[in-house]
């Protein structure tokens, strides 16, 4: 309907077509790139799964804390590795400081445990749920938003520690409906890798990250695409050149040797990377501490078929300083999600992504 336009002083014979203008101010309902929509049905489920995980983790000793979303830029910048620093979703505040939205929620939890010391007395367990930010470019099933449920344990270097984050995992995934030989948790050690690398004459840090770096690339770009990236570089399928580490031939074969190995059982595999390690106290102690591992999983009733050693998994290993975990499952014919620990002075985590 055509009304005039009424106002203090309105020109004679103006009309205003209402829709149209309403259309013209109109703007598009429509979800930000790389950001989910919920519907109930889906939060009903997401509830259902998160309370059965919940109640697992407090069994194991875990409690509930928060952190904000927003954290000081310094906080964040060095603690997530190279590629997710270049990820952040960097802001400014209302003081004109620089902060940045969370990456994951590990970070917090760390400043955490040096801001609060007296009321977090160490050892300490606790378990957070909540949403991390990514500023990637959102592939298929993956986005920029997504939520993370954290367990970390601090203040102490036990390896029965280990084992209980590993049990805590796979009773998770058990109490939501998954059989052994549906999941599977594989775990490394940055010690381990650290023993192998030195053995191999590897011994500047950066050289050892870069290494690492290539390795966790073997899932996605195949045994030889790793050998010619420890080299002198490859070629990516855009055609780009990707810089290589510059191993040596000899090098290069001894490092593809460790990775390759896989026993069949979680000790026969130990005892297979033992014998291509280094004849030193650091390379003994490392197998001592990981044989320990794996006796604390046997007695928490951890089967072999639910959680091996991987020498391959790489994931974070440039950042993490000791055990990381990833676990996938064949039910959901998805991609694998990664639980993964890190150690701070005092401290050990595994989340799930």
């Amino acid at each position: 309907m055509d009304l005039r336009v009424a106002g203090s002083n309105p020109v004679p014979g103006t009309i205003l077509n209402t829709k149209e203008t309403t259309k013209k101010h109109l703007v598009e309902p429509q979800t930000l790139k790389g950001f989910q929509d919920l519907l109930p049905d889906q939060m009903i489920a997401r509830n259902i799964v998160v309370e059965k995980i919940r109640k697992v983790y407090e069994k194991y000793g875990f409690v509930p804390l928060d952190t904000p979303i927003l954290e000081q830029l310094s906080t964040l910048l060095g603690t997530g590795g190279e590629d997710t620093n270049k990820k952040l979703f960097r802001l400014e505040s209302p003081e004109r400081r620089p902060i940045a939205m969370r990456f994951d929620l590990t970070v917090g939890f760390a400043r955490l445990l040096a801001q609060y010391p007296e009321q977090l007395k160490l050892p300490f367990r606790r378990y957070q749920i909540g949403p991390v930010f990514r500023a990637d470019d959102p592939a298929s099933g993956r986005f920029r938003q997504f939520v993370q449920f954290d367990i970390d344990a601090a203040g102490s270097e036990s390896v029965a520690v280990d084992a209980e984050i590993a049990a805590a995992m796979a009773e998770a995934l058990r109490t939501l409906g998954l059989g052994s030989g549906e999941f599977k948790i594989c775990f490394n050690n940055r010690k381990l890798v650290d023993a192998m690398l030195i053995g191999c004459g590897i011994t500047d840090g950066e050289v050892q990250k870069h290494v690492m770096r290539v390795i966790d690339k073997l899932a996605k770009v195949g045994t030889e695409s790793v050998r010619n990236e420890l080299g002198e570089g490859r070629i990516d399928e855009s055609g780009d050149p990707i810089k290589g580490v510059g191993l040596s031939g000899d090098t290069i074969e001894k490092v593809l040797a460790f990775i390759s190995v896989k026993g069949t059982s979680r000790i026969s595999t130990l005892e297979a990377l033992a014998r291509l390690l280094p004849e030193s106290e650091f390379a003994k102690s490392v197998v001592r501490e990981m044989s320990e591992f794996n006796e604390a999983l046997t007695s928490l009733v951890v089967q072999e078929a639910e959680a091996f050693f991987d020498p391959s998994l790489m994931r974070g290993l440039d950042y993490y300083t000791g055990p990381v975990f990833e676990d996938g499952w064949r039910a959901l014919r998805q991609s694998s999600r990664s639980f993964r620990r890190r150690r701070h002075p005092c401290n050990r985590c595994i989340h799930w992504a």
